[in-house]
């Protein structure tokens, strides 16, 4: 909306479920089964929306899996939905690989100005390979977005997908002067549990 008339701009509202479509999003963006409940963030020139499931675990007893990772009759996936403010036609979109493993946290999508960072909770898996849940993911901003750049999860992020114990805050990215590295950010699980990561390299699986 615009700020000094309240008029809709040119070219929105966005059909987000036809335009993650159009740019090719895998998994497709099933829209009855998301939520968006975390804040957004712009950078690059784009906004970015982060996405996932409903109340509970969102499930939908009719939904027939379309993916071998999905287990759990849950429509939903982990989404940060880029939109171009200048031409809402440009649209990028990721998300997480296996079902489950959505954005929810209040914080939503953080920046330090350069990079993205979002927080992932529980997925939803069969062959125990991870799918990028419980996870903090670092990604690009603008024409950079989409796939992550780097990404940090627990040892035991299997244990938290079994618990529900997943990342239950949206990283907190902050610099300490002196400090080596001095590039930080803080997550926290439902289990009482803090990580301090380095910005630059989170780390991977238990890193």
């Amino acid at each position: 909306l615009s700020i000094d008339t309240g008029d809709i701009k040119a070219g929105w509202p966005v059909d987000v479920r036809a335009a993650v479509a159009a740019a090719g999003g895998n998994p497709p963006f099933n829209s009855p089964y998301h939520g968006q409940r975390g804040a957004l963030a712009v950078l690059g020139g784009m906004v970015y929306v982060p996405y996932a499931g409903l109340f509970g675990s969102c499930t939908a007893p009719s939904y027939t899996p379309n993916y071998p990772q999905d287990t759990d009759p849950t429509p939903y996936h982990g989404w940060v939905v880029g939109v171009s403010l200048s031409d809402p036609t440009q649209v990028r979109a990721w998300s997480t690989v296996a079902a489950g493993g959505g954005a929810w946290p209040p914080g939503g999508v953080a920046s330090d100005g350069v990079s993205l960072y979002v927080s992932t909770g529980t997925t939803f898996l069969t062959d125990g390979g991870w799918g990028g849940g419980n996870a903090v993911m670092r990604l690009g901003a603008g024409a950079a977005f989409g796939a992550p750049v780097d990404h940090f999860a627990p040892g035991n992020w299997y244990a938290l997908d079994n618990y529900a114990e997943g990342f239950g805050t949206a990283p907190v990215v902050f610099d300490l002067p002196g400090a080596t590295p001095g590039q930080l950010a803080i997550v926290f699980d439902k289990g009482g549990n803090a990580y301090l990561l380095d910005r630059a390299a989170l780390g991977g699986i238990g890193g």
